[in-house]
């Protein structure tokens, strides 16, 4: 693979995360307005938003695959158990703390007593059900993580044409017929509900999305922009459209068509993930964009983790939810989004709380500048044999708990840990003497130059 399409690839996987990113906080920011003031300005401007951001989830499922599905070191169980897992693991379980922390002490303040009964029912249901509404994510994250050295194996076992099969089989069963069965009638809707002894949970849920990263990732025909350009905005205005029908038919909200595992968020996240991708193909980011990725990127995760958080002690602080305008929408929005970056930042500066609440390896608030080596000290295999593992586009296999990609720069993913290539031996060179002019008879002795031949030999 050259260069060009190794950079390209980290770039449209980058922004993706980043996008990602920032869509899921919108979709937390807008909720409470998408469920008060049907019909209004910011209901519709909401409605909109999040008809295109509804796909930022399974985008995130599909970028851990991609990455996870690429690294040989996914087939090791020893590696995943650990290296990868408690990068996804250990942030979960502190979050899910602070976020019981969290609400005992907002219960303390309305209530004047902490309401320790909650606080316990929350600890001891922890397995089954999240402290914290946003927290669902890391239930279906975890499992794939820990069965990627099984889908891996498995994948890199089957053909394409058995690939395909495997995502049509998921498709079908978990997108077309749960769709088409919420648009019918309850008294014939559940003719299309399978016996749960009809089980195909081997693709079920989101580890399709988990498979089509990867496999996406893979395609290597190109796609027109423009025809994924129209999928998107017509599939974006049918999500639109039919969530203000449905809330309208039934007096709520509707969110049939912004189901993650729909046919619709399917078609419009795998348009999403193709058009970044043909859009990277030969265009690079300018040295701006760079910069902003660059840094957005490896923060991803944490934001993730804590914008819900950050959303709730805001609407107590001010009283933005529900909205009234669509400027207190994007007012309110800007504001999760800058208070959430920043404490992200500041706590993967802090080295005991970096990697337990983030997953990120340690970084320094200045780095130090090393000396360049010269070049002609280099050993040619030196430059190859310090590179990290690469993914297909330039990808670390530990990019990010996510499935987040390192940043455009290189090698600033989260967490990142290098993984050094073997330098390849080769002998060295046969020494070749130098031809000896004719008439030139002067004999070489080990450890010494050339004698002048007008010289008499040393007795």
């Amino acid at each position: 693979m050259d260069q060009g399409a190794r950079s390209s690839r980290v770039q449209y996987l980058d922004v993706l995360r980043v996008l990602s990113m920032l869509a899921v906080v919108l979709l937390h920011t807008v909720a409470g307005t998408l469920r008060a003031d049907y019909g209004s300005a910011q209901w519709h401007f909401s409605n909109a938003l999040t008809s295109l951001a509804t796909a930022s989830v399974p985008l995130f499922f599909m970028l851990s695959g991609a990455l996870l599905l690429s690294s040989p070191c996914t087939g090791s169980v020893g590696y995943t158990l650990k290296r990868r897992v408690p990068r996804v693991l250990v942030p979960f379980l502190l979050w899910s703390l602070i976020a019981v922390a969290y609400y005992l002490a907002i219960s303390w303040r309305l209530d004047g007593v902490p309401d320790w009964t909650a606080a316990v029912d929350k600890l001891k249901h922890l397995p089954a059900r999240p402290t914290a509404i946003h927290l669902w994510f890391m239930y279906a994250l975890i499992p794939l993580y820990i069965l990627s050295p099984f889908i891996k194996k498995m994948i890199d076992a089957l053909d394409r044409n058995l690939v395909v099969y495997l995502l049509s089989l998921w498709l079908f069963f978990s997108a077309v017929l749960p769709t088409v069965a919420a648009f019918l009638p309850q008294s014939y809707s559940s003719i299309l509900v399978l016996d749960r002894r009809y089980d195909l949970s081997i693709m079920a849920g989101y580890a399709g999305y988990f498979v089509a990263g990867y496999y996406l990732m893979r395609w290597h025909r190109a796609v027109s922009k423009a025809w994924l350009g129209v999928v998107v905005l017509v599939d974006v205005v049918c999500i639109a459209l039919g969530t203000w029908w449905k809330t309208t038919a039934l007096g709520d909200y509707g969110e049939v068509f912004k189901t993650y595992s729909g046919v619709f968020v399917v078609v419009l996240t795998v348009a999403l993930f193709l058009l970044f991708k043909e859009l990277y193909r030969e265009r690079r980011l300018s040295r701006a964009g760079l910069a902003v990725v660059g840094f957005l990127a490896p923060l991803a995760f944490g934001v993730y983790l804590v914008h819900n958080l950050l959303v709730d002690l805001l609407s107590r602080l001010v009283p933005w939810w529900p909205a009234t305008s669509v400027q207190v929408v994007v007012v309110s929005y800007l504001a999760v989004v800058a208070a959430s970056i920043a404490v992200v930042y500041v706590i993967s500066r802090v080295r005991p709380l970096c990697y337990v609440l983030t997953g990120q390896v340690y970084r320094p608030w200045f780095k130090r500048v090393s000396t360049p080596v010269a070049p002609a000290a280099q050993e040619p295999a030196a430059a190859s044999a310090a590179t990290p593992a690469e993914e297909p586009g330039g990808q670390t296999p530990d990019a990010d708990p996510a499935g987040a990609a390192p940043t455009a720069s290189g090698n600033e993913g989260m967490p990142t840990a290098e993984i050094v290539l073997p330098k390849v031996w080769r002998p060295e060179p046969a020494k070749v003497r130098p031809p000896v002019a004719p008439g030139d008879t002067a004999e070489r002795r080990p450890g010494r130059g050339r004698r002048d031949p007008q010289q008499p030999p040393s007795e």
